[in-house]
């Protein structure tokens, strides 16, 4: 208590020094360095959450004419449009990066309501991108229905019934096709899971979220995310909102722990990421325990065949 009690008083303090509004100079906005940071961010945040028969990376050498399927393609997904709206920078998409990369006349763009019509460039092509998932209007704050503002996603926690018929009807159609979903918290991923053999979680990649996609579909970057989140099979397995409820009561067991205390499996579990490369890990040790803080200690070793980077995790608990 008394050193979350710091923290709050030292940033009241530093706040009330600090010169109101911020001055910052013109030039550190969308600077160069900011932006390569931004695409750093998103490309070390990605996470692989599916990958049948190694179908990702798709091999860029032998790529010459790529699908792209869905709406969200050609979409700033840069999150809700309160408290992180990106307004100093021109944010990119999916669609102008693999149109920088590949070509104009190389890239198809399919609408999510003219996929019906559209199977045979979807079975020709050499790679197929279905983008799916939330806009700031699905999971927004939500203010009233009048003014139709945010989301809060109080229908279902999963997909639009559009994008789930979408994936549905081309996920198989060509084997080198993955979905990229968007979205800022967790995405139901059933019933449609099945449907497609690669499944890439993007969450709101940012200003440089078209490019940083991009190059870890096709290898340049080696996926190295983790789900902060659990996935269940059904919704009933997490906590329940009343909507119309005047107060909202969680019990002490939510999220991953919730289903971990029930004996649920998850679809997919807290901290689930794959990779396009192999780790070991050894020698996993209590380095120190002193002051009630223990330190542990592990070596990573890469014996893939590519660079990449992993997230170790450690967990404890006690009966």
């Amino acid at each position: 208590i008394d050193r979350a009690a710091v923290r709050v008083v030292r940033t009241l303090l530093a706040f009330t020094e600090a010169k109101d509004p911020q001055e910052y100079s013109a030039a550190l906005c969308a600077c160069e360095a900011h932006i390569a940071l931004a695409r750093e961010v998103a490309e070390k945040s990605i996470t692989l959450l599916k990958n049948e028969t190694h179908t990702l990376p798709f091999d860029a050498t032998q790529t010459k004419k790529v699908v792209l399927v869905g709406d969200l393609g050609a979409v700033q997904n840069i999150g809700d449009h309160g408290s992180s709206h990106i307004m100093r920078a021109k944010a990119d998409t999916v669609l102008e990066a693999l149109k920088q990369r590949f070509g104009v006349e190389n890239v198809t763009f399919i609408k999510t309501k003219d996929v019906g019509a559209s199977v045979d460039k979807v079975y020709s092509a050499d790679a197929v991108i279905i983008m799916a998932g939330m806009r700031h209007s699905d999971e927004g704050e939500y203010i009233s229905t009048s003014t139709k503002i945010g989301g809060d996603r109080k229908v279902t926690l999963g997909l639009q019934p559009g994008d789930i018929e979408m994936i549905r009807q081309v996920g198989r159609i060509n084997k080198n096709t993955a979905v990229v979903l968007i979205g800022g918290s967790m995405v139901m991923v059933d019933p449609w899971f099945e449907a497609v053999p690669a499944v890439v979680m993007a969450y709101y990649p940012g200003v440089q979220g078209g490019l940083a996609t991009t190059r870890v579909l096709f290898g340049d970057v080696n996926p190295s995310g983790k789900i902060p989140f659990v996935i269940p099979h059904q919704e009933s397995d997490l906590p329940q909102v009343d909507w119309l409820a005047d107060e909202q009561v969680y019990g002490y067991y939510h999220g991953y722990a919730k289903l971990d205390k029930e004996g649920i499996q998850p679809k997919l579990p807290f901290g689930h990421g794959l990779s396009y490369t192999t780790f070991e890990l050894s020698g996993s040790r209590l380095k120190s325990n002193l002051a009630g803080v223990a330190i542990f200690e592990v070596e990573v070793k890469n014996v893939g065949t590519c660079a990449g980077g992993e997230v170790v995790q450690l967990y404890s608990g006690w009966n």
